[in-house]
This record gives structure tokens, sequence and C-alpha cells, in this order.
């Protein structure tokens, strides 16, 4: 008998701790599955990409839920692995005016946001949740956010690279700023020449290693590589510039009164191609162009020209800018945007008595929905029509945004009723979703 109840207490504690290893892992797993979704980055993973194949419900597009880290981790904890000019710069933001005009976002994509305001230029990383860089505007004279000179920037496409270069709006035919090419991913900046910004037409190559840039009045073409450091300077004889674009390979597309290709591997001889026309993008061989209500493609190698879209009569060409044309009526009531990457067309209608500035509009990367920061509220459209105006009570929001993906747009805004550099946020709004989300603020 007493070996029997020995038996069956030994069972008992064996029974207990068995229960109590369960348990136990049952809480680490939790634990690490809390872990890891909270250090889950914004940037969505390259094998995986959210919101590609939603599920029709009665023919109309399912909403599926979005989720945005909440990154409000303090100041001193985004700067611990920074240098020290970085980490001065940011705290200096405490002593430092919002200005006239806040922070406005100059790039965007799903890895960062570049922001700068009249005296600083920040760059994020949303997949690190640290600042990379600050460089310091007033420094290189370039803190002019309005007034007769007003600086510029020309990001590349990849938002590693910007560009700064002031402007003038008096009419100097001699005034020249100084041309900077900075890297936001250090902070670096070097000088690659000068320029006054409004009289010249400029270009990145849709791999970020080229920039282009020509005096309007057809005096001189420059193309600056950014890898190699190294600069071309082709004398102009062939009349007003009117356009401008250069290739992956650093060759240069020039639009005067034809259209024109500068070979890099032929030490830049002009070559007419025979064709006239606004031109829209250079892609691999092949040139776009809007001509005759048309838009078109060349061949550079065959000399083929190929209709692509065939485009509405008593259309301007407004500008074009991340593969996208601007097109808008006579009258100013219609907006058309020609997307280049799918060939097609999106149509937009002011529905609104008082219409925005065309520079007030941002249309998202696939051009199905554009919106417009009007001071304290957000106007999203998209291009079937249908328009949602959301009002921010308790920040006050910016002149400028970006698109982050087809979907969700960024903007910083400096927060509650102070003026101060430092108390800023970085915010995103997903327009399916119809969700705004603080992801880090100061």
């Amino acid at each position: 008998m007493k070996e029997n109840f020995i038996t069956r207490e030994r069972k008992k504690i064996m029974r207990n701790l068995w229960a109590f290893s369960f348990l136990l892992f049952c809480f680490l797993m939790l634990t690490f599955s809390m872990n890891t979704l909270k250090e889950t980055p914004l940037r969505e993973s390259k094998d995986t990409k959210q919101n590609e194949a939603p599920l029709p419900t009665n023919g109309m597009e399912a909403t599926p839920e979005v989720y945005y880290p909440d990154y409000r981790d303090g100041l001193s904890a985004n700067l611990k692995d920074n240098n020290p000019v970085l980490v001065n710069i940011l705290e200096g933001l405490k002593e430092e005016s919002a200005g006239v005009a806040g922070w406005l976002v100059g790039f965007a994509n799903d890895e960062k946001v570049v922001f700068y305001n009249h005296a600083y230029m920040l760059a994020y990383s949303f997949t690190d949740r640290r600042f990379l860089s600050a460089i310091d505007l007033l420094s290189l004279d370039a803190g002019h956010i309005q007034g007769s000179i007003v600086t510029n920037f020309s990001f590349s496409p990849s938002g590693d690279y910007v560009i700064i270069n002031n402007g003038q709006s008096e009419n100097d035919p001699i005034w020249k700023a100084k041309m900077y090419l900075a890297d936001v991913r250090n902070g670096s900046v070097i000088e690659i020449g000068s320029a006054d910004y409004f009289k010249i037409l400029n270009s990145w190559s849709s791999n970020s290693q080229f920039f282009v840039f020509a005096d309007r009045d057809g005096t001189n073409v420059n193309v600056y590589d950014v890898l190699n450091r190294t600069q071309n300077s082709v004398k102009l004889e062939q009349g007003q510039v009117k356009g401008i674009l250069v290739t992956g390979k650093g060759d240069i597309v020039l639009e005067t009164n034809s259209i024109f290709l500068l070979a890099s591997d032929s030490g830049y001889r002009f070559k007419d191609l025979d064709i006239k026309g606004n031109i829209l993008t250079a892609r691999g061989l092949d040139i776009v162009y809007y001509s005759d209500e048309k838009v078109q493609k060349y061949s550079i190698d065959s000399g083929e020209n190929t209709v692509l879209k065939g485009m509405p009569a008593g259309l301007e060409l407004r500008g074009v800018t991340k593969g996208q044309a601007i097109f808008t009526t006579k009258s100013g009531s219609t907006t058309m945007v020609y997307n280049v990457v799918d060939n097609n067309l999106y149509k937009y209608d002011y529905t609104y008595e008082s219409s925005p500035g065309l520079l007030n509009w941002s249309f998202s990367p696939d051009s199905k929905h554009c919106v417009v920061l009007d001071g304290d509220s957000y106007r999203v459209i998209d291009e079937r029509g249908n328009e949602e105006r959301a009002q921010v009570d308790e920040n006050r929001v910016n002149y400028r945004c970006e698109w982050v993906n087809n979907t969700t747009f960024v903007e910083v805004v400096i927060q509650g009723e102070t003026n101060v550099s430092a108390d800023f946020a970085i915010a995103v709004y997903d327009v399916k979703a119809k969700q705004r989300k603080i992801l880090y603020e100061q």
C-alpha cells in the first residue's frame, strides 16, 4: 500500500509539472508573437504585396485592414545610434520657429520620407525607425520658402539624392546661384555647378544615376553622373529648350523645335529624330511623346513610330512628373492624367467653386486617387468622381504631401497651437481605410 501511495504521488507531481511546462510554453509564444507584431516595419515584404488581390463583394472592392505600427518613441530612443551633428540639429529645433509654411514633404516611398522647412531638411526611415540625416539649409543659403528668391528641390526617383538650387523671379540675365547635390542617406552635400532654377529645365534618369539640366534659352546642356562624380557640358545651337530627359545610360533627349537625341557614346553629337511634339518620358530605347492629340512611342533603334493613346481634343499639357502627364481643359474645369506605366487616362472634375491650383494636386502613383491639402482639411478624390473632405482639428495640416504607395500619403504637421519646428508629427492617411495615423511625433 505504501508503494502504491508513493507511485500515485509521483504521478500527480509529474502531471503538475507537465501542466506548468505547457502554460509556460504558451506564455512564451504569446510574448514572442506580440514583440514580433510590435517590431513590424511600415514597408511590406518584397515577397508579399498587401492589397493587390482584394476579394470582390457585390462588384465593390473589399477594403482590407491596414496596419501601421505606432512609432511614438522619444527623441533619445531614435537618436541613440546617430552622429552628434544630427542629434544637435534635431534638438536645436526646439528653439527654431516653424516659419510660414511649417514642414513640406519633398519625397516619400515605403522606405523613407524627406521633408524640409525654411531652415533644415530631414530624412526619416520608416524601415529603421530612425532619422537618416539632417541638412542645414541656411548654411547653403537654401532656406528661401517665399519671396523674390525661392529654393527648389529636385529629388531623384529613388529619393536618395536631391538637387538644391535657388531661383530668382526677377528678370536678371546674369544672376545665378550655387547648385548642390545632397545625399539624404547620410547628409553629405557637394557643389556641382551654378544656375538660376527658373531659367533651366532639368530631369533625373529613372535609375537615379544621371541628372541633366539645360538653359531654357538654348545656351548649353549639362549632364552630371552622380555615381562617378563626372559632368559633361554640351553647347546648344538649336533654339529655345522646351523639354529635356536623360536615360539610364546618360543619353539626352532634347525638345526644341524638334526632338533630338544626344547619345553619350557618340560624344553627345546631335541626332535629329525627325519627330515633333512634347516629350513625356524615355524608357529604355523608346521615347514617349505627345503630338497631334495622341501619345506616341518612338523606337530609337528602328525609327518606328507607334500610337499608344488617342487623347480628347482641347487639352493643354501642364507638366510631367513621376510617370504622369498632367493635362487640363482650357477652362481649367477638368484635369486628365495620362499614366505612362499602364497607358491609361484618368479624369478628374473639380467639384468646388474655387478650383485649386494645379500644383496643389498630388496624384497617387497609379493615378487613381488625388489629394488636395486645404489648410486644416483634406480633399481626397478618386477617378470615379467620389470625393471625401476630412477635417483635422487637432493638427495644422501642411500644404504639401507625398504618396507612400497607391492608397497612402504622408504629411508632416506642426502639432497643436505651437509654432516651434520641433513640435512636429509624421502622419499617414489611408484613402481606402479612411484612417489617419501618426507614425512618429517629436
